[in-house]
């Protein structure tokens, strides 16, 4: 009977479904982790390609210098959702704002800028947010926008002031003022400040309740914790009130504001409404705050982190981020660029711009984008099983990302991304199961994705081997394919392409001839 080569070692990969992690040396990694994904997801347990990004098609017919605006500095963006009809994208660019409907066939774009009262086109960067039926819009210079779903105005007196982040949380809009060292809190929705045609739900808009000063006033953060960040709420399961605190960042901690409705018992209160609800690093940005299942992810200084981790942490040495599997991404971001970073939870991953560059034309983009998916722990094994935690994908590259917006509708969950491509703004889309990149004008673009394994050591790591043969077992190959292999020894930084081991794969998806037009073909994966 045959016998196999004793003087043959194997090893090799099958699974990679606990993601990718650069934070140890790849030796010690587990056989089904990675070192390194790259446009990569390990969603089902084995790699294969993220999901295509795909163009969407503006109709800027009703901008007479839509040249001009699409060549301009991106400032920043929203969905608004009105109270009944379409949510609207809303951007604001060199100073002037657009409505992008793009719920719609058309994509039309509409311009909602206050007629001969435009913005600075000197700002990079605006704070949107919604309160009730109004779309609340700040660049931290001057007096903020509101927008009604058909028009825009500027805030009057009595109205919210100037500032910078917002956050519409407990029944009333609370606000950073432009130095950020201070953040107030509007009136009540329904009180008496609104008007009765609208059921005083625009009582929003006003701060009359802070001529009071012993009921209203500004609130402070401490001088050395850094200006404040990003204003959030986050979710509290045992509030009588169904919100929990306001949670106010600073570039060096966090702080709760645990304010009743009525304002006037604020004075009387046996307990602090201000704590300090965190001392580790606190977030860096508004739009790359976001909730995620009871928590806040927040980008900070030294990476991606959890306030719920963070504070459960508080007491022990490993208070640290949670992205130190992908610190190769996120070590190297520009931390002055950091403010301007964003996030999403869409698809049940967790996406946030990294690789931030600056242009002082037009605003800063993002090279890459870090992502965790949360797929793994979203079975009843996963909860019961050994592990349960989610897995990163790694980075994501191939568009320039300015800021990620998720939004949703009727029950269909949408990401988009205003990028920075062929030297002007454009909107993309993220899709769900895409397989390549859709370029708006009928054509493709195929995905360059890659994965690096741990460094295998054969079970004997003190002797000397020589490579002989690789064995690749590749499936659901769509289209054509093209594999390429490198590979190093030991402590070699440089990696050696084994090109006798390329080879390309194809599983014909489309007529590549037009007379076959005439008889539809049934393609599939193989």
């Amino acid at each position: 009977m045959a016998q196999s080569d004793k003087g043959i070692l194997a090893a090799g990969v099958v699974l990679m479904d606990r993601g990718m992690d650069s934070s140890i040396d790849p030796r010690l990694l587990p056989e089904n982790q990675a070192a390194l994904l790259v446009n990569t997801t390990v969603r089902g347990g084995f790699p294969h390609n993220r999901p295509g990004w795909k163009k969407i098609e503006l109709d800027w017919s009703d901008i007479s210098d839509a040249s001009t605006v699409v060549n301009g500095r991106f400032q920043g963006g929203a969905v608004f959702n009105p109270r009944t009809g379409l949510p609207q994208l809303l951007v604001s660019i060199s100073g002037r704002q657009f409505r992008i409907n793009a719920w719609t066939s058309g994509n039309t774009v509409q311009e909602i800028t206050i007629p001969n009262d435009r913005n600075s086109n000197a700002m990079y960067q605006t704070w949107w947010k919604q309160a009730e039926d109004w779309m609340l819009m700040q660049d931290g210079n001057g007096r903020p926008i509101i927008y009604d779903g058909s028009s825009s105005r500027r805030s009057d007196i009595g109205e919210i002031p100037g500032g910078c982040m917002m956050e519409y949380g407990l029944g009333r809009v609370w606000v950073a003022s432009p130095d950020r060292k201070q953040f107030i809190a509007g009136d009540l929705v329904g009180s008496s400040s609104g008007t009765a045609s609208l059921n005083y739900r625009d009582a929003v808009l006003k701060v009359t309740e802070n001529d009071f000063l012993n009921e209203g006033g500004s609130f402070a953060v401490p001088y050395d914790s850094g200006g404040i960040t990003a204003i959030r709420t986050v979710t509290n399961l045992d509030s009588s009130l169904g919100q929990g605190p306001i949670e106010v960042f600073t570039t060096n901690g966090a702080f709760s504001v645990n304010a009743p409705f009525d304002r006037t018992t604020w004075k009387n209160l046996n307990y602090p409404i201000q704590t300090v609800s965190l001392l580790s690093p606190g977030a860096t940005s508004q739009n790359s705050t976001t909730n995620i299942n009871g928590d806040l992810w927040y980008r900070s200084l030294d990476g991606i982190r959890s306030f719920m981790l963070a504070r459960r942490d508080f007491t022990q040495w490993g208070n640290l981020p949670v992205s130190q599997e992908v610190r190769i991404v996120t070590d190297y971001d520009t931390s002055w660029l950091l403010p301007y970073s964003s996030s999403v939870l869409f698809d049940n991953r967790y996406i946030c711009t990294t690789s931030p560059r600056w242009n002082a034309d037009r605003g800063v983009y993002h090279d890459s984008l870090a992502v965790m998916d949360f797929d793994i722990i979203s079975t009843i094994g996963a909860r019961v099983g050994p592990t349960f935690q989610p897995a990163w994908d790694g980075m994501w590259t191939g568009l320039s990302v300015f800021q990620l917006i998720q939004a949703e509708y009727n029950g269909e969950n949408r990401c988009f991304a205003f990028v920075f491509k062929d030297g002007i703004i454009q909107l993309w889309e993220l899709t769900l199961d895409g397989t390549a990149d859709e370029n708006g004008d009928g054509t493709y673009s195929r995905i360059q994705w890659r994965f690096q394994t741990k460094l295998y050591d054969f079970g004997t790591p003190n002797s000397l081997k020589r490579v002989e043969r690789a064995d690749i077992a590749p499936s659901d190959v769509q289209g054509t394919v093209d594999f390429a292999f490198a590979y190093r020894s030991d402590e070699n930084p440089c990696w050696q392409d084994w090109t006798n081991a390329n080879f390309t794969l194809c599983s014909t998806q489309s007529n590549c001839e037009p007379s076959d037009c005439w008889t539809p073909d049934t393609f599939q994966t193989s």
